[in-house]
């Protein structure tokens, strides 16, 4: 099988078609990227995908009809975004002060700052004690050697990346 039944059962529950296929295509992604037939890919109590006995490390992220995966030899995150209409003041509960007059009103801008947080979070393996202080987190893994956010736009596919989709990718130091 391709996907655990925790996977299978997770997925399941997605009312959207495209969101499952999605979430099923970045699996495919990894397993293609590395080579991979019927290995599983696990997840860990905090949410970072691995699989048994592999020294390389990767993230998965889709948003609308695109999936995407990032794979390294050290830790990584990745997080892709479908700009969309979202309430702007929902920006207040992930957003320091700085950000917020950074997004205003721009959808554009808050989406910005919401994949680098997003991309840092799984890179992190969802161990930030405050997302809205990403100064100060900022601080923090810099001393651990991230490498800050790379704008990727294009991707790597033979189409067109859309301009309304935002991407941002983190990782340690030292990749191959």
């Amino acid at each position: 099988s391709l996907m655990t039944k925790n996977k299978q059962n997770r997925v399941s529950k997605y009312k959207n078609i495209e969101r499952r296929k999605c979430a099923v295509a970045g699996e495919m992604l990894v397993k293609i990227a590395l080579g991979l037939r019927n290995e599983t890919i696990l997840r860990t109590d905090e949410g970072q995908p691995y699989i048994v006995g592999m020294d390389k490390h990767f993230s998965i992220s889709h948003s609308g009809d695109f999936a995407v995966c990032a794979i390294d030899k050290c830790k990584i995150g990745i997080d892709i975004e479908e700009i969309r209409n979202i309430d702007i003041k929902a920006a207040k509960r992930f957003c320091n002060e700085k950000e917020l007059e950074y997004v205003g009103n721009d959808i554009n801008c808050f989406f910005e700052i919401w994949t680098a947080k997003e991309a840092t979070y799984k890179m992190m393996g969802g161990k930030i004690k405050n997302f809205k202080d990403m100064e100060k987190l900022a601080s923090e893994i810099s001393q651990m050697g991230v490498i800050p956010g790379i704008w990727m736009r294009p991707l790597w596919t033979t189409e067109k990346f859309p301009k309304e989709y935002i991407l941002k990718h983190h990782a340690t130091k030292y990749t191959f």
